[in-house]
């Protein structure tokens, strides 16, 4: 059986004492697989004269680091006596405004964005959602913090959404965080769980905290009976909530440690290995090529 995840705390500007309670109290919760997120937005964009272009002065774009993070022993004693794992990642959340498009989208390929485990999108209207369904930037989420400035509601974003969750494998986020504390972002949750799952078919939604505060988090089986507000079935809820989030993670490991999906090299010795069992292959290869000429 799949084990429950939260791939969107966010640690942004927090103490350590801080990150501690928010993942021992995740932990609490049930919940085994933690993402730690971390707030990012590039620099607004200046227009330049002649003259600065000419110099080709580009404002520097500075990436935070991967947060490293280590369970404290007290909790890790804890987990010992019960045989429990918790994984932890590190992931970062980049807010894309349509500014951004023709400016800064270069910058999500670069070698400090892809050392993270999860990379995150938040486009801030439907402009730049509507881009990032339709290119391909190495990331594994797209979080849509307003289903109303995004657009959910308009028809021409059907084709999009379904081209991102089939074509390049990314889920759509919600988080449920704001919705607790008021009324209008608890509608607006709603309304884009319930466009989402109708234009996806459940397949590439998935729900998160974003919760900075323990206060704000919520139980596994809370989010199952939340996810019913979305009109769908048991098995979707499951779904939603479950098995989305571990196809994230099995999605960002092979970006991150393998070739296309295809090879993944644990030690330098298996690329030893890899190629005296393709030269064997090969000589087999041969021989039969060899066989069926001599017939």
């Amino acid at each position: 059986m799949t084990t429950f995840a939260d791939l969107n705390l966010n640690v942004t500007n927090l103490s350590d004492n801080l990150i501690d309670k928010l993942v021992e109290n995740a932990i609490k919760l049930g919940y085994n697989e933690l993402g730690l997120s971390v707030d990012f937005e590039f620099p607004a964009t200046v227009p330049r004269t002649k003259e600065q272009k000419k110099k080709d002065n580009k404002p520097q774009v500075i990436v935070p680091a991967p947060k490293s993070y280590k369970i404290p022993q007290k909790i890790a004693n804890r987990l010992d006596t019960f045989s429990r794992k918790i994984n932890i990642f590190s992931r970062i959340n980049i807010k894309i405004k349509p500014s951004d498009i023709n400016t800064y989208l270069h910058h999500l390929k670069s070698k400090e964005v892809l050392a993270f485990d999860i990379i995150a999108l938040e486009p801030l209207d439907s402009q730049a959602l509507l881009y990032l369904c339709n290119n391909n930037f190495n990331a594994d989420i797209i979080t849509i913090k307003s289903g109303i400035e995004c657009g959910l509601t308009d028809k021409h974003l059907i084709r999009p959404l379904n081209n991102a969750v089939n074509s390049l494998s990314l889920h759509f986020e919600l988080c449920y965080s704001p919705s607790i504390s008021s009324s209008t972002e608890r509608r607006d949750f709603i309304m884009a769980g319930r466009c989402l799952t109708f234009n996806t078919k459940s397949k590439g939604l998935l729900i998160s905290s974003g919760a900075s505060s323990s206060i704000n988090l919520r139980g596994p089986y809370e989010l199952l009976n939340l996810a019913k507000l979305f009109d769908i079935t048991d098995q979707d809820s499951h779904q939603i909530v479950r098995r989305n989030s571990h196809q994230v993670l099995a999605n960002s490991f092979c970006r991150k440690h393998t070739s296309s999906g295809m090879v993944y090299l644990n030690d330098s010795s298996d690329l030893i290995r890899l190629k005296t069992a393709l030269l064997i292959y090969r000589e087999k290869l041969n021989k039969e090529k060899v066989q069926f000429l001599v017939l």
